[in-house]
């Protein structure tokens, strides 16, 4: 019987704290300036140690001044996780900028899935090896635009073997791409719908493979 009425016992006190805590936000905006903050006291009539960072009272009185003086200010980011995300956006915008500027054999090709690809990049031996530039063909299966961590995959058939590659977009040993035939699934007669065409991998192997057709 007692543990019936446990979960009207819980939405009871989650009620009323949320309602408390309402009454002093309603508190503030009207502009009552003895206000009693939510869950300060303890016990022993001590008061917490517990100061948190961003006070909402203050937060709350300023804006109201700052709408009698007719000052409108943003109220957004301002809290240090919101404003540290949005920096970190800023900085990854400005990196793939110079990515792009410094790379256009790679940024500068447009290319979509469906499309046959060439990719030269380099296998091993360092960033500024020209001995080992290996060249890779396949069709694109699909683009993820994600910053610096935007990529592409490339599907190939060597030896009857279907193999697919991930190959990030902004990856130092990343040298060149090359389209060497637009809609290449539908072989140029219509142009591709979807963006990702990842159910090639049901149809018959042979549908992606471009090493070896003369593309």
């Amino acid at each position: 019987m007692i543990r019936a009425f446990n979960p009207l016992v819980k939405s009871a006190c989650r009620f009323s704290a949320s309602n408390s805590i309402f009454r002093t936000l309603s508190q503030v905006s009207c502009g009552v300036q003895d206000v009693q903050r939510p869950f300060s006291s303890t016990s022993g009539g001590e008061s917490s140690s517990y100061q948190p960072s961003f006070n909402t009272v203050a937060f709350f009185q300023q804006k109201k001044k700052n709408l009698e003086q007719g000052i409108r200010n943003p109220t957004k980011h301002k809290i240090p996780r919101k404003r540290a995300s949005k920096l970190f956006a800023e900085i990854n915008a400005d990196a793939v900028d110079m990515d792009k500027a410094a790379n256009p054999d790679v940024f500068g090709v447009n290319f979509r899935a469906g499309d046959a690809i060439e990719c030269e990049f380099i296998s091993h031996g360092g960033v500024n090896s020209q001995a080992d530039i290996e060249i890779t063909r396949g069709v694109v299966l699909g683009r993820v635009n994600r910053g610096r961590g935007s990529s592409f995959t490339i599907r190939d058939v060597e030896d009857g073997v279907p193999i697919e590659r991930q190959i990030p977009l902004h990856s130092p040993m990343l040298k060149s791409i090359k389209v060497l035939a637009p809609a290449f699934i539908h072989r140029g007669k219509k142009r591709v719908r979807r963006s990702k065409l990842y159910y090639l991998r049901k149809k018959p192997v042979n549908l992606c493979r471009v090493t070896g057709v003369g593309v």
